[in-house]
């Protein structure tokens, strides 16, 4: 049996917004963007979500970053050298401190967990 997750509006809520099947047989990647600016409404909605992600041990090792002006876009350019990404009308940059994340007591970081986890799938 396999576990299924809702996403609702909030926690009071008895009916779910969407399953997360559905969410995610939904998805797509969008590289065409309208030459429009992003609401912050909808901007400052993102960065709650991001705000409450769950990270090891709870020690939210992120920064981020949003990016609107082209000269700050364009400087992420040699990360990701594709024009539909900085063309985008806002780039969300999200930053980890390796250094202050969670780490595992054995040394193996998290390249080598996904790697083994690929391995067995």
């Amino acid at each position: 049996m396999h576990n299924v997750y809702y996403f609702y509006t909030s926690p009071s809520n008895e009916r779910p917004i969407m399953e997360m099947l559905e969410l995610m047989k939904r998805r797509y990647s969008v590289r065409d963007f309208k030459n429009q600016p992003v609401e912050d409404e909808k901007i400052l909605k993102i960065l709650e979500a991001a705000k409450w992600a769950p990270s090891a041990c709870n020690i939210q090792p992120c920064t981020i970053i949003v990016l609107r002006d082209a000269v700050s876009k364009e400087k992420l350019r040699p990360a990701y050298n594709r024009d539909w990404f900085i063309n985008a009308p806002v780039i969300i940059a999200v930053c980890v401190d390796r250094k202050s994340a969670w780490t595992r007591s054995d040394g193996l970081d998290t390249a080598w967990l996904t790697r083994q986890l690929s391995w067995t799938i």
